[in-house]
Parts: C-alpha cells; sequence; structure tokens
C-alpha cells in the first residue's frame, strides 16, 4: 500500500469508521492532530542524529 491517499480520502474513511457524519470536520481535526504528532517524532529524530532538541513543551497542540 504505497500509493498516497488524497486528504479528502482520509477525511472520508476516517468519518466512515468512526461513525461519523460526512463533512462535520471532525476528522479533519483528528487527521491533522495525528500529522503534527507524526512531524514531532520525525523532527526529534532527525535531531536526535545531529545533537540538538526540540523544547520539551510548547510545539504541541496534544
Amino acid at each position: 500500500m504505497d500509493e498516497s491517499v488524497s486528504e479528502e480520502k482520509q477525511e472520508q474513511i476516517r468519518s466512515y469508521i468512526m461513525g461519523w457524519k460526512s463533512g462535520s470536520g471532525t476528522a479533519m481535526h483528528y487527521n491533522k492532530r495525528f500529522i503534527q504528532q507524526q512531524a514531532k517524532k520525525a523532527a526529534l529524530a532527525l535531531q536526535s542524529n545531529n545533537g540538538t532538541r526540540l523544547p520539551e513543551q510548547g510545539l504541541s497542540n496534544e
């Protein structure tokens, strides 16, 4: 499953699976949070290789 899925399709899938009304915006909220979490993990992984670090607080909306 190497093909990328559009944001719209991700929202449709998440809404369907969770039983949310399509177009309600709930799926968009959770997709955005997931993307932010993955970006933070990637940044921390990159920084662990070169010695710099993100601050412990202040960058997440968790």
